[in-house]
């Protein structure tokens, strides 16, 4: 009996884990065969890097985490106020979403040099870049859910004269939930620093620096 739980986990875990060894495979020998761009290492490369300097990894992972997680936090408050306001006030439901469409669709490295003029080049821009980067799918999780609550229910609440807090309170934002836990998850690596987004931060230096002379 005891082994069925095991059996079932490793039935589970074996097709994720198989896809990550074939796509750790097919980037190693798309790097070797010069496919990837410069900035993009093999992965035999970062687990070499890590090896030699293992101090490269735990001196940076915490710093990175938490401007992650602050970005990510940021970003989740400003959609989910977003997205409740665009959905009891229909009036800002257009401007909103295309604000945040306009936004995702603007590519970092573009928006990065203006954000080191604003905020210099410390952690702040760090942080907003990664609330910028994951935003778009919590704020369309968000605004989809709470548009998914049913009709019925909907009347039930404006027959029982229920304010647009009280109907947002009790009946959108529980409908909301898998919604937006999708739209988190969806959202949680962009926050993350990627190889592409790093680019963007010699642009970042080069540019502020005439501002700081």
């Amino acid at each position: 009996m005891a082994s069925t739980p095991n059996l079932g986990i490793l039935q589970a875990s074996w097709r994720p884990a198989a896809t990550g060894i074939i796509l750790i495979a097919l980037l190693e020998a798309a790097k070797h065969a010069h496919l990837l761009p410069v900035f993009i290492p093999a992965p035999s490369e970062v687990v070499w890097e890590i090896w030699k300097t293992p101090r490269l990894v735990s001196a940076n992972l915490v710093p990175t985490a938490w401007k992650a997680a602050a970005g990510y936090g940021i970003a989740a408050t400003v959609a989910i106020a977003a997205a409740s306001i665009a959905v009891s006030l229909r009036a800002f439901y257009g401007p909103i979403y295309n604000i945040s469409v306009m936004i995702n669709s603007v590519p970092i490295i573009a928006t990065a040099p203006l954000l080191a003029l604003w905020l210099g080049t410390g952690t702040q821009v760090q942080i907003a870049i990664a609330a910028l980067a994951s935003q778009f799918p919590m704020l369309v999780g968000t605004m989809q859910g709470l548009q998914a609550a049913d009709a019925r229910q909907r009347e039930l609440m404006h027959v029982l004269s229920a304010s647009r807090s009280q109907t947002l309170r009790y009946l959108l934002i529980p409908s909301a939930l898998p919604y937006l836990f999708a739209g988190l998850k969806i959202a949680a690596p962009s926050a993350v620093p990627s190889p592409t987004r790093m680019v963007s931060w010699p642009c970042v230096r080069v540019t502020a620096s005439p501002a700081t002379v």
